[in-house]
């Protein structure tokens, strides 16, 4: 701050002081897509702003505007102040133009597209025609689609859309004897050329006639003319049924699931399926005279049954074969549950499970109640949840056999898992003495006792007595000895 003093005589030190508002020499930075206009603000005097006039004025405001389909997605401004150019944008954010919708249009190789920022024209060149998700849009009578954007994500929602060339494939080589020449011509104004293979040549490319609607002839002998024209199905088609430049094409191959019938010399053959089957392509060809068939026949793929559902939650599915015709699937009940019914379905030739029988339902197992005739074995039994359980044991003395079992499960078919339970009674294996002594026993069963007797002027050294206890083993003094 610039300070004046009163000087002698009156007079002020220093130059006069007044306050000027504040300008802003560099103007706001260049945003791709988009232009700055500015104004000054209301109370003061305008200026050009569209001119970009420098310095601009105090509180100048300025706003990006994006040029024709682009948009900023937010509000950018800018003002003059007192530090430079301030921010007045929303949400913050570095100023920006985007284009509006999806961007540039989809490429379409031959074929026309025209776009606005929602949706795409994709029309196909003469000869091609619309394909998109493999779909041939011929059969809706129409050449063109339209596809849309997706504003969210801003993409196209269909990319895949192509333009396929009308065509028939290579026409027939001519392999008859009696064929001595064939000429092709193209359905639009093109130059009829004579050749024997699909391409001719011609100054400049190579010109396939394989597109639809064109006409080839191959002549016969004595002037006989026998015609085949690419039709709409893409399809070499014969004009005569019996072609006058016969010739033997032998009979297509054989196939799998199903039987190939074909007329004298082989001039129309069919493809019939076998039951269970279904036919995938033609089911006829014909021979051209040309010894070689107007397309390859179809095939016949076997039907395939739905998957079959379990009918309740206490059933299983089982298919190792495959869903196929012919191939079976078996149910299973879980354990604790048997079967009443059919177990098992066979896919039919209708694309339908059958089965010789009910209708599987696994119902709770049950078992008679385990009985046992021996009183030293107890058998307890309980139900875990749909499940019974029996746990056998043994009264003292005595333990369950090797071959028995502990737990028994009463299983699906209503027997019981496991062995019937066997009680043995405990016994210990005769002891050995130690040197000058002898060991007296009761017995040797389970709680049976042992006593050590030592001579010769000695005496017991350590617990004399042991007993016969579980699992057969002696307890107690098995250490001690007579010294």
């Amino acid at each position: 701050m610039e300070q004046r003093k009163c000087m002698k005589g009156g007079v002020w030190s220093g130059r006069a002081l007044h306050c000027e508002l504040p300008t802003c020499n560099d103007p706001p930075k260049d945003v791709s897509k988009g232009t700055w206009t500015c104004q000054v603000d209301s109370s003061k005097a305008p200026r050009n702003a569209t001119e970009m006039t420098l310095p601009m004025s105090y509180l100048t405001r300025c706003d990006l505007h994006c040029h024709s389909d682009f948009s900023a997605h937010r509000r950018f401004g800018r003002v003059c102040t007192a530090d430079g150019w301030s921010s007045v944008s929303d949400n913050g954010g570095e100023p920006s133009c985007h284009m509006e919708g999806c961007g540039s249009a989809p490429l379409v190789k031959h074929g026309h597209v025209t776009c606005n920022a929602e949706k795409c024209h994709v029309e196909c060149s003469h000869g091609y025609t619309l394909v998109s998700k493999g779909t041939d849009h011929r059969a809706d009578g129409g050449n063109s689609t339209t596809i849309l954007c997706d504003m969210e994500s801003r993409s196209w929602e269909l990319r895949d859309v192509t333009c396929r060339a009308n065509t028939c494939g290579a026409p027939p080589a001519a392999v008859a004897t009696a064929v001595s020449s064939v000429a092709c011509a193209l359905p639009i104004t093109h130059t009829t050329a004579t050749t024997t293979s699909a391409v001719v040549e011609e100054e400049g490319p190579a010109q396939v006639y394989d597109v639809v609607g064109t006409v080839c002839a191959y002549v016969c002998s004595r002037d006989r003319v026998y015609t085949l024209e690419c039709n709409s199905s893409r399809v070499w088609e014969v004009a005569d049924r019996y072609p006058p430049c016969a010739a033997r094409c032998g009979k297509p191959p054989e196939v799998m699931g199903g039987s190939v019938s074909c007329g004298v010399d082989s001039t129309e053959c069919v493809l019939t399926c076998d039951p269970g089957h279904l036919l995938e392509g033609p089911s006829m060809t014909r021979c051209f005279g040309l010894g070689t068939f107007s397309n390859p026949l179809g095939v016949c793929v076997p039907v395939t049954c739905p998957a079959p559902s379990p009918p309740d939650s206490h059933t299983r599915v089982l298919c190792s074969e495959g869903l196929s015709f012919g191939h079976t699937c078996d149910f299973a009940c879980q354990d604790g549950y048997h079967m009443d019914g059919t177990s098992r379905v066979r896919c039919v030739a209708n694309g339908t499970w059958s089965r010789e029988g009910t209708e599987p339902v696994c119902r709770v197992a049950t078992c008679q109640t385990a009985m046992v005739e021996d009183p030293n074995t107890i058998v307890t039994c309980l139900s875990e949840g749909f499940v019974e359980v029996c746990e056998s044991s043994c009264a003292e003395g005595f333990a369950l056999s090797a071959e028995s079992a502990e737990l028994r499960h009463c299983q699906g078919d209503g027997q019981w898992s496991g062995k019937d339970p066997l009680c043995e009674q405990i016994t210990c294996k005769k002891l050995t003495s130690p040197p000058n002594g002898n060991m007296v026993c009761d017995g040797h069963r389970h709680g049976s006792l042992c006593n050590l007797e030592c001579g010769n002027g000695t005496s017991v050294v350590g617990e004399g007595t042991v007993r016969c206890g579980y699992g057969g083993v002696w307890t107690g003094g098995k250490t001690a000895r007579c010294a």
